[in-house]
């Protein structure tokens, strides 16, 4: 496996790895933007890439106070987004859009956009060549931070926690990324869930004593061949499905090491989402997750819901701040938001429970 550094403390000496800014920028290359809260808070641009705007695009739209002087970027709110977006952009300088903004200048870079020529009368403009994968990232690239701050005080107040080494090294965080690329590839969102999304909210890295990696999807992002496209995966081996897509979906997966990783399917209403448990009996309730976020995980991009807090407090409660060792966290006792979600028929239930051979 290989080794990284990953700092949460100080952003300045935030290693971003792979994705480092410098090893990504081409000159073919459109950047994804990030988004704080619901305005664009435009941080740090590097002053080598210039981006000049030109009319469309109101000014009343953008929060203005951070803009770097050697930069103007102009776009709309989030929920004004439409499919020309890029349109306005005209590059001077340099054949490139670098719209990389996020509340960190050292948080969360990733990927790249092949772009092509879009010629009229009077101007040449570059945009993304598909627009299918731009606006799916789009969609879902307002950026939220885990809470770091207090992930420092949460160090110093339980040191007891971070004196062994981590079950899980953070250097997972590169499998990680694989999985997110290849769940991307498929228009899958893979949104951190359970433990994981904790660990990350709450001490801006994993669990130390965590023994499982936690992702949550979409049941409409579920397609037939999802759990053959796992096996034919290089990083990962499918071992167990539970349930039907019809109803409380999972998967049970290993990744490097051995790991342990988990992907619940989340279903819904129009007041709640739910995923099963490692049983057909059981459920657990959350406020509606029908948005997903941006963030930085030990520096890497992956998702998230927008309601991370509420998701951790519907599971947790008030002592989400508390740590709770996994060796006391009994996942069909310890969370306040499980329900009984009925029984299956035994006739039915060996469809319910696949085991696949490794």
């Amino acid at each position: 496996m290989q080794a990284i550094q990953t700092h949460f403390i100080d952003d300045n000496q935030l290693h971003i790895g792979a994705e480092n800014l410098d090893d990504i920028l081409e000159s073919n290359a459109v950047m994804m933007a990030f988004f704080a809260r619901h305005k664009l808070d435009i941080v740090g641009i590097s002053s080598k890439y210039l981006v000049q705007t030109i009319h469309h695009y109101e000014l009343s739209n953008i929060s203005s106070s951070a803009i770097h002087k050697h930069c103007l970027v102009i776009f709309r709110k989030l929920s004004e987004i439409t499919a020309n977006l890029f349109y306005p952009l005209n590059i001077r300088q340099h054949q490139i859009v670098n719209s990389m903004i996020t509340e960190h200048f050292n948080a969360c870079l990733n990927f790249r956009f092949a772009i092509v020529s879009y010629e009229t009368q009077n101007e040449t403009f570059l945009v993304p060549a598909n627009w299918t994968t731009f606006l799916w990232t789009l969609r879902r690239s307002r950026f939220i931070n885990c809470m770091k701050d207090f992930a420092v005080q949460f160090r110093k107040t339980y040191p007891q926690f971070f004196t062994n080494k981590p079950i899980i090294p953070n250097e997972i965080i590169l499998t990680l990324r694989k999985f997110r690329n290849w769940a991307i590839e498929r228009a899958v969102t893979p949104m951190l869930y359970a433990g994981t999304l904790l660990g990350w909210y709450r001490e801006c890295g994993i669990i130390s004593h965590t023994h499982d990696i936690d992702f949550a999807v979409f049941i409409e992002e579920h397609y037939d061949e999802f759990p053959q496209d796992i096996m034919n995966a290089s990083f990962m081996e499918l071992s167990l499905r539970l349930n039907k897509p019809e109803d409380l979906l999972e998967y049970k997966v290993c990744i490097e090491n051995n790991i342990p990783m988990d992907i619940f399917f989340l279903y819904h209403d129009q007041n709640s989402s739910w995923v099963g448990g490692l049983s057909y009996e059981n459920k657990f309730v959350y406020p509606l997750i029908n948005q997903t976020c941006a963030t930085d995980l030990l520096g890497y991009l992956m998702y998230v819901p927008c309601n991370a807090l509420n998701v951790i407090m519907s599971e947790h409660g008030e002592n989400w701040t508390e740590p709770l060792h996994s060796s006391k966290y009994i996942w069909n006792e310890s969370p306040l938001n499980m329900r009984e979600a009925g029984t299956i028929p035994p006739e039915e239930r060996a469809e319910s429970y696949v085991s696949y051979e490794r």
